[in-house]
C-alpha cells in the first residue's frame, strides 16, 4: 500500500489540578478553541470539546505521526501556559497528570459527541466522580484494586445527595452497548 490511512478516533477525558475549579465561564471557550488549536496543529482533526469547571472531554481523530501520550501531555502543557498567559486566573492553572483516552467506534461518533456538548446538563445531575466510575465501567473496566485507590477515594467538594446516575439513564443518548 502506497498511502498511510487512519481513522482512529479518541475520547479523551482530563481533569484540572485536585480537580478545583478553575476553568471559568468567561474563558472556557476560548480555551476550548486553543485546545482545538493545539490538536489541529499536530494533525488532529477535532469533532467537539467541552467540559465543566473542572474537567474537558474532547472527541478528536488520532493523527498517524504521533503517539497519543505525547500529543495530550504537549496539548496539557501548552493549554495550562496559554491560561496562565492570558491572566485568566489569580492562582496558578494546571492539570492533573493523568487522563483517560479511549478509542471510539466510528458508528458511537455522534453518540460520543452529543454526550460531550450536554456536560453542562449532565453535571447538575451527576458529579465527576459518579460520571468517571460510569465511563470506566461502562467501557469494560473491571473493578479492581487500582478502582478502589483511584476512583472511589476521591472527594468531590460538594455533594450529589447520594444519587448515583446510570451511564444509561441519559435516554436522550439511547441504550445499548457501546
Amino acid at each position: 500500500m502506497n498511502h498511510t490511512l487512519t481513522q482512529i478516533w479518541v475520547h479523551a477525558i482530563w481533569c484540572t489540578r485536585d480537580r478545583k475549579s478553575l476553568i471559568k465561564t468567561v474563558f472556557q471557550a476560548p480555551l476550548n478553541r486553543y485546545l482545538r488549536y493545539k490538536l489541529q496543529e499536530m494533525d488532529c482533526p477535532v469533532r467537539v470539546i467541552n467540559g465543566t469547571s473542572d474537567h474537558v472531554h474532547l472527541l478528536f481523530q488520532l493523527g498517524h505521526e504521533v503517539p497519543l501520550t505525547r500529543l495530550i501531555e504537549h496539548t496539557q502543557r501548552e493549554s495550562a501556559r496559554w491560561v496562565h498567559e492570558q491572566h485568566f486566573l489569580q492562582i496558578p492553572f494546571s492539570w492533573q497528570p493523568g487522563y483517560c483516552a479511549l478509542s471510539v467506534s466510528g458508528s458511537m461518533v455522534q453518540r460520543v459527541e452529543a454526550f460531550i456538548r450536554e456536560q453542562r446538563l449532565f453535571h447538575q445531575k451527576t458529579t465527576f466522580i459518579q460520571e468517571y466510575r460510569q465511563f470506566l465501567t461502562k467501557c469494560g473496566f473491571v473493578e479492581n484494586e487500582w478502582m478502589r485507590r483511584n476512583v472511589r477515594r476521591a472527594r468531590m467538594p460538594f455533594s450529589a445527595a447520594g444519587k448515583e446516575a446510570e451511564w444509561d439513564s441519559l435516554t436522550r443518548f439511547g441504550k445499548g452497548t457501546g
